[in-house]
């Protein structure tokens, strides 16, 4: 049924393509492995602000991984799975060339292809299937490492610096960026591993891991990733205006000084109300909000215009003003969070 489509896993879709291909009492006769522990991909985090950045993509890292190597689960004896992953990869390498065309119907299949080829491995190492193997998971991860820890010495061996490194993607910083990933395109011809170009000399806020913000130089573009700096209850404050500021202090540190003074103003003056106002749901716990008239599961808009640990008030537009000495305290704590990040070790 399509409501059995929707609630299945793409593991318990693999199970059921590998059974097909074996008889119910072979089946029967072998036992899951038990879920352990084991190291995982090769991660690297350096915070700072970062120019001249470049991230190189690994396409399809651990499926490629198994295949190349002839990894799978050893209960697997005919490789049934290493045989569809040799299958749905050249079909979606025909349905992209479709999509590309405007074909949307094989732009969905491909997709589709895509999460269930990306999925083999997470399979292997994942507890309550009978062709699961641990150890052959475990062995997926050591080559991803291995391999990414060859293409970082290469980066580095270029005068590279590495800032970000996380399964099968790398960020680096380079003036020679693009010339250090078409050498590494040739240095990984005999792994038979393709890598593509997916951002090139942009400018990189790496904060926590998978907390990162890429800001394009010629363009009022950027692309966030993970929580801290994006979000309906993250104010524009924090999630424009702040993004602007990193990336003047990477191109034009007077401007960023400029707007540093210019935005104490505005919020110094009570008209910042725009910049500084969130947006949150109201929950169980929202005593603020709910003492304010708003019920459970509205959205609101709104700046504190009194702030306590207890007893808050909330202003609901900008005639209401806001609670100056709480906002500059806030706006000290952004910068320090940004500078902290941004002159962060040695680049």
């Amino acid at each position: 049924s399509y409501e059995d489509v929707y609630v299945r896993s793409t593991a318990s879709i693999w199970e059921q393509l590998i059974e097909f291909y074996y008889p119910h009492d072979y089946i029967a006769s072998i036992k899951e492995d038990k879920k352990v522990g084991y190291e995982g991909g090769l991660v690297i985090n350096r915070q700072g602000l970062y120019d001249n950045v470049y991230k190189i993509d690994i396409s399809s890292m651990y499926p490629n991984i198994m295949m190349n190597y002839l990894i799978h689960s050893r209960k697997d004896s005919n490789k049934v799975m290493l045989s569809l992953l040799k299958l749905f990869t050249e079909k979606r390498l025909e349905l992209k060339k479709k999509a590309k065309q405007g074909d949307e119907t094989a732009n969905l299949i491909q997709e589709s292809l895509k999460i269930l080829i990306n999925s083999a491995y997470g399979f292997l190492g994942t507890g309550g299937y009978a062709f699961n193997d641990m150890e052959a998971s475990a062995a997926v991860t050591a080559y991803g490492r291995a391999i990414l820890r060859l293409m970082v010495d290469f980066i580095e061996s270029k005068n590279g610096y590495i800032i970000e490194c996380d399964t099968d993607g790398i960020y680096f910083s380079s003036p020679n960026g693009e010339a250090i990933f078409n050498e590494l395109v040739e240095y990984l011809k005999p792994l038979n591993f393709s890598i593509e170009l997916e951002y090139k000399d942009v400018i990189l806020f790496a904060d926590m891991k998978k907390n990162y913000v890429i800001i394009y130089k010629d363009k009022d573009k950027v692309t966030v990733k993970g929580s801290i700096w994006r979000g309906r209850d993250k104010s524009y404050l924090v999630r424009k205006w702040g993004i602007q500021y990193m990336k003047a202090l990477v191109m034009d540190k007077a401007k960023a000084e400029q707007m540093k003074q210019e935005m104490y103003a505005l919020i110094q003056n009570g008209k910042a109300w725009d910049w500084l106002a969130k947006t949150m749901k109201v929950s169980a716990t929202s005593t603020t909000l709910k003492s304010a008239g708003f019920k459970e599961g509205d959205r609101v808009r709104f700046c504190y215009k009194k702030h306590r640990s207890k007893n808050s008030e909330i202003s609901l537009s900008p005639d209401q003003c806001y609670d100056i000495r709480y906002y500059l305290k806030e706006f000290d704590k952004l910068l320090k969070r940004i500078n902290k990040v941004a002159f962060r070790g040695d680049k």
